[in-house]
C-alpha cells in the first residue's frame, strides 16, 4: 500500500512546477522538487522545536536593519546613521523582501557583486558587508534566531579588480582662479537677489575654506559684523540632505560638525563680503523648527529651509561654466589650505586649526604643490650650493 505524503505547510504551483514551503514563524521558500520541499519543511519545524526561531514572520530585513541601527550603532551622529541607511537602501533591495531565515551567503555575495558592477567604491562594498555582519550578529546574540552559521560568514567580497570606480584626486587652484569664480557669480542668474546670495556664499568659501555642509548650516546668529571690513562666523553645526523614504523625497537634517576641531570661529576681512552679508541679514527670513529648536538659516529658501546641496551645486556648475572652469566645490577648500601652507608667514599648526583639522590630516590631504614648485625648489637648491 502506497504511503501518503504529508503535504502540510507545502503547496504546489502546477504552472511553474514548484513547491512552496510556508512554515508559520519561519518564513517561506520555493523549491523545485517535492523531496527538497519536505526536507526544508522538516528542517524549519525542527528549528522551531529546538527554540532556535523566535521571530515575527512578517518582519523583513529592512525592519531588522532599522532595529540594529537604533540599538547598536555606536555613533550618535545622525549624519553617520543616515549614511548607513542610504548605503543599505541603495544596495540591499534584493534582500528587503526576504525573511531573515531565507537569506543565504550566495544572496549576499550576489548583492556585493552587483554593487561592484554599478561602479561603487570598494570601501563602500566592504562597509556594507560589515554592516550586514553586525545586523545578523545582533539578531543571533539577542536570541531571535540561533544561526548555526551566519549568512555573512560564507558571503564573499568581489575581487577588487571587479570595481571600476576611479577616484578623481582633488586639485588646488590659484587665488586668481578663485576670484574669477566669485566675479562670475555676480551675473550668472537673471535674479539679482540670487546672484548676491551666491556671491556672498562663494566669498565665504574662498576666504575660509568651509565645507559646503558647514556653510549651509550657518545661522544668522553665527554672524557678527565688527565693522565695514570685518566680520566673524562661528561654525557650530552642519546641514546634510538625506533621502527619507517616509516623506517620499529629499529632506535635511542638522548634524554635528565633522570633528571637535571643526567647531571654530573664523574672521573674514573683506569689504564686499560684509556688504553682501548685511544685505542678506536685511531680508525677511522665516525661521524653521528642527527637533523642537528654532533655526534662522543664513542661506535659506523662501520657506526658511537651508539651501540643499544639490541646488547649490547645480547653480555652482552654472557659475563655473561662465569662465569655462571645471573646479569642484570641495576643491575651493583644498585651494585655501594650499594658499595658507605656501605662505611663510602662517605656521602649519595655525593653518590646520583654521581649517578645523589636525596637522597630520591637513598636510597629508589638503596641501598640494604649487604650479611653480619645480623652479622654486631648483632655485633654493642652487642658492644653497652657491653659498658654499
Amino acid at each position: 500500500m502506497k504511503k501518503t505524503v504529508d503535504m502540510k505547510y507545502i503547496s504546489h504551483a502546477k504552472k511553474l512546477d514548484t513547491y512552496r514551503v510556508r512554515v508559520p514563524g519561519a518564513g517561506q521558500i520555493t523549491v523545485r522538487t517535492l523531496e527538497n520541499a519536505i526536507k526544508e519543511r522538516d528542517r524549519r519545524l525542527n528549528l522551531i522545536e529546538k527554540g532556535k526561531i523566535n521571530i515575527n514572520p512578517q518582519m523583513t530585513f529592512k525592519q531588522w536593519f532599522d532595529i540594529w541601527l537604533e540599538r547598536y550603532c555606536t555613533s550618535n551622529n545622525p549624519r553617520t546613521k543616515e549614511g548607513y541607511k542610504e548605503d543599505i537602501a541603495r544596495s540591499c533591495n534584493s534582500l528587503y523582501n526576504k525573511k531573515m531565515l531565507n537569506i543565504k551567503p550566495h544572496h549576499i555575495s550576489n548583492m556585493l557583486m552587483d554593487m561592484a558592477k554599478r561602479n561603487l567604491a570598494y570601501s563602500t562594498i566592504k562597509r556594507t558587508k560589515a554592516i550586514l555582519c553586525s545586523v545578523f550578529s545582533s539578531i543571533r546574540d539577542n536570541g531571535f534566531i540561533d544561526y548555526d552559521r551566519l549568512p555573512t560568514e560564507g558571503a564573499k567580497l568581489p575581487p577588487k579588480t571587479a570595481t571600476k570606480y576611479i577616484s578623481i584626486p582633488r586639485r588646488a587652484f590659484s587665488a586668481e582662479h578663485l576670484e574669477k569664480i566669485v566675479d562670475a557669480s555676480r551675473n550668472f542668474n537673471c535674479n539679482g537677489k540670487t546672484c548676491k546670495i551666491y556671491t556672498a556664499a562663494l566669498l565665504i568659501l574662498t576666504r575660509t575654506g568651509l565645507r559646503l555642509s558647514e556653510l549651509l548650516g550657518l545661522c544668522r546668529e553665527d554672524i557678527v559684523i565688527i565693522n565695514d571690513e570685518e566680520l566673524t562666523i562661528s561654525i557650530n553645526r552642519s546641514v546634510h540632505t538625506i533621502k527619507n523614504a517616509s516623506n517620499n523625497g529629499n529632506t535635511w537634517i542638522i548634524g554635528l560638525t565633522k570633528s571637535e576641531k571643526s567647531r571654530r570661529t573664523l574672521m573674514i576681512k573683506d569689504e564686499r563680503c560684509v556688504t553682501l552679508i548685511r544685505y542678506i541679514l536685511s531680508l525677511t527670513n522665516r525661521p524653521v523648527f528642527y527637533e523642537d529648536q528654532e533655526y534662522n538659516f543664513l542661506f535659506a529658501t523662501r520657506t526658511g529651509r537651508p539651501i540643499s546641496k544639490s541646488n547649490f551645486t547645480r547653480n555652482f556648475v552654472k557659475i563655473r561654466k561662465v569662465i569655462g572652469s571645471d573646479i569642484r566645490i570641495h576643491e575651493i577648500r583644498h585651494s585655501v589650505a594650499t594658499l595658507m601652507a605656501n605662505n611663510p608667514a602662517i605656521s602649519y599648526n595655525n593653518a590646520a586649526a583654521f581649517m578645523g583639522h589636525s596637522l597630520n590630516v591637513f598636510m597629508h590631504y589638503y596641501v598640494h604643490p604649487g604650479d611653480d614648485y619645480l623652479n622654486s625648489c631648483s632655485d633654493a637648491i642652487n642658492s644653497a650650493f652657491k653659498r658654499k
